[in-house]
């Protein structure tokens, strides 16, 4: 059996690193259109919760979003949050670097905290009137929104019982279209 000649392993070997490019910035693609998706989600979620009395202090307090520094959706957060407002209230993003710094948010975003110390982060919050919201394969007692994929599709789940205990109102347009768990 003969060879292929050079050219044409040289140009085999030009397609197969193609593809490959072409894969990852295909999945790039879709964790950036992704990315775009909660982000978009997060503002609409703030545009329909009352926090508890103080919590957000005055008509043109900030509302402030956040989410840990290393997080890889925090530029698109930040660029769907730049020059709007909800309710004339000025919308600001901070980057955490520990967990136990949501506190002094109106909506965290956990998408980058460990599995693993998930649970632990969101009871932290508990009572905090932070509205959370986090990824994971499970409802968490102590979250309020859950972010899950399927069929590659962004979904949300709300814990009505947590928003209760964090002392949160969800608007009834928030509820009524989101898939509404309990603990």
């Amino acid at each position: 059996m003969a060879h292929a000649p050079a050219s044409h392993r040289f140009a085999a070997r030009c397609l197969l690193a193609w593809l490959a490019l072409a894969g990852a910035l295909a999945a790039r693609a879709d964790d950036v259109l992704e990315q775009r998706v909660k982000s978009a989600f997060l503002f609409n979620f703030a545009k329909f919760v009352s926090w508890p009395p103080g919590k957000l202090a005055g008509s043109a307090s900030t509302i402030v979003f956040c989410l840990l520094e290393h997080d890889a959706m925090a530029p698109v957060l930040e660029e769907a949050l730049t020059g709007k407002t909800i309710d004339d209230h000025p919308l600001a993003l901070r980057r955490i670097g520990h967990a136990e710094d949501f506190r002094g948010c109106h909506v965290a975003y956990l998408g980058a905290v460990d599995a693993a110390r998930l649970p632990a982060a969101l009871a932290g919050l508990g009572g905090s009137g932070v509205l959370t919201v986090y990824e994971a394969d499970s409802v968490q007692h102590d979250g309020v929104v859950r972010f899950y994929l399927d069929e590659r599709k962004v979904h949300f789940e709300i814990n009505e019982d947590a928003a209760q205990r964090a002392g949160l109102q969800l608007s009834s347009r928030l509820l009524g279209v989101a898939s509404v768990v309990h603990d």
